[in-house]
């Protein structure tokens, strides 16, 4: 099955800096495509979310904020495995 995998940031966001690259790191390692959405402070209601960074899954809402790399790793692979 393919999964849609979407990290949600902000602009101007140190955490949402790391998330990006964190999030990026780990879907390449786990052979997967990620997207990359910027929205600002405005849109961030209108985007479903409550709070930067946010990594979403088929729609569904993974994890906030920036976990560890062995956390990251376990909640994306868990993801990929729900159907």
């Amino acid at each position: 099955m393919n999964h849609r995998v979407e990290v949600i940031v902000g602009q101007r966001c140190r955490s949402c800096d790391e998330a990006e690259a964190l999030w990026g790191s780990i879907a390449q390692e786990l052979g997967v495509n990620i997207a990359v959405r910027r929205i600002d402070a405005d849109a961030k209601a209108g985007a479903g979310v409550t709070a930067l960074p946010v990594l979403h899954v088929d729609g569904r809402a993974i994890a906030v904020g920036v976990p560890t790399p062995a956390r990251a790793r376990e909640l994306l692979a868990r993801a990929l495995t729900t159907p």
